[in-house]
């Protein structure tokens, strides 16, 4: 996988060091740049009154900033930071197309009662979104790309065998059917999936890769396989195809990071 420029989100909570430390050990396999940035939450323009704690909030914050990037420089990595203030989604999709990064990594923290951060940027960034969940310690051996034969999917499929090939690891392809019928069309629809996953290593001159096709619950079943496989990242597209029209698979990856026993990375 050839990376040139990486955008790393943080945000001075306890993993931090953890979250960068993936983004250094991608970047050292890559040869990637790396780009922090951290985002001062404000839903809102602040009021003329609130500017000058802001002023004093930003630089505090560029203080930590600049300890980090020593952290990151004294590995060989080159890197440079910024601290930003704004809606964070929107300033998220600002910086992307400022920028325009080969990949974006954040990490990740649930909420009962809202989105993450994490998943309303699945919804609306334009690049591909790396996502660190993992509390193990940085390393790419084990792979499930989840596919459905929709772009994305076959998008991800190119990345997790790049991912595979560049870091020596095992690779499972795992397409779920949703079907629910007679076994003999199970059967059928088994057999036509696997003449397509086929077909789709051949065109990638790939051999040595572990194919599941399951019948399931999309979601769960990915899950259930990553932790039985003991998957180190997940590589699943942020949209594709469903059997009830207009509902887009994007559902089903949001679930999916919820629940991963791992990093997911998004591909668009």
């Amino acid at each position: 996988m050839l990376l040139s420029y990486i955008l790393l989100g943080i945000d001075f909570k306890d993993e931090t060091y953890h979250i960068i430390d993936h983004a250094v050990h991608l970047s050292k396999k890559t040869k990637a740049r790396l780009r922090i940035i951290h985002i001062i939450d404000y839903f809102m323009t602040p009021p003329m009154y609130i500017e000058p704690y802001l002023k004093i909030e930003k630089q505090n914050a560029m203080t930590k900033m600049n300890v980090l990037m020593e952290y990151i420089k004294e590995q060989g990595i080159a890197v440079d930071g910024e601290v930003l203030s704004g809606h964070i989604v929107e300033t998220f999709i600002r910086e992307t197309e400022r920028w325009m990064p080969d990949v974006v990594m954040i990490g990740y923290k649930s909420h009962a009662l809202r989105a993450s951060t994490s998943e309303r940027l699945i919804r609306t960034l334009k690049r591909p979104l790396f996502i660190i969940k993992t509390r193990k310690e940085p390393s790419i051996s084990s792979i499930l790309c989840p596919i459905d034969f929709s772009t994305t999917s076959e998008n991800a499929l190119k990345t997790a065998i790049a991912i595979k090939k560049q870091y020596q690891g095992r690779l499972f392809i795992l397409h779920v059917i949703q079907t629910i019928g007679e076994r003999e069309v199970v059967e059928r629809i088994k057999k036509d999936v696997e003449q397509r996953v086929d077909g789709i290593l051949i065109d990638q001159q790939i051999n040595d890769i572990q194919r599941l096709i399951i019948t399931g619950i999309p979601h769960e079943v990915i899950v259930e396989i990553a932790k039985k496989k003991g998957c180190d990242l997940i590589v699943i597209g942020s949209k594709g195809h469903s059997i009830i029209k207009n509902i887009l698979i994007g559902s089903t990856t949001e679930a999916v990071l919820r629940s991963a026993p791992c990093n997911v990375f998004i591909i668009r």
